[in-house]
């Protein structure tokens, strides 16, 4: 540790990323949206069921949340737990190796199913 005059010390943790791929390797990017539920039952049973099984299908943490409520999305049990209906706002957040993908197939699959 060094003293830097009269300031905090400056701890020497090494030597940074030496680039953005080995940043993100090293530090998760989390891809996250929010979808707006159409259809007019919402997320009930048979749907959270199509959810759960369609997000089973990534290696990717995908956690979905209403209000301060978040359930992780390969449990049909937790995403009924949400009561999701027609015209609420869901956020949904993914994280992991295959993050980038499923995030763009959940969107796609939420907005032709949803």
């Amino acid at each position: 540790m060094m003293k830097n005059d009269n300031r905090a010390p400056i701890v020497k943790t090494g030597p940074g990323p030496a680039s953005r791929s080995e940043a993100v390797r090293r530090y998760h990017i989390m891809r996250a949206f929010m979808y707006t539920i159409k259809s007019p039952v919402g997320l009930h049973a048979r749907h959270a069921g199509l959810l759960a099984k369609e997000i089973s299908r990534y290696q990717a943490d995908v956690r979905i949340t209403r209000e301060s409520k978040t359930a992780n999305g390969r449990s049909v049990l937790a995403l009924m737990g949400l009561g999701v209906k027609q015209g609420d706002v869901i956020a949904v957040s993914v994280e992991g190796p295959d993050e980038d993908e499923a995030a763009l197939r959940l969107k796609a699959f939420l907005w032709t199913n949803f």
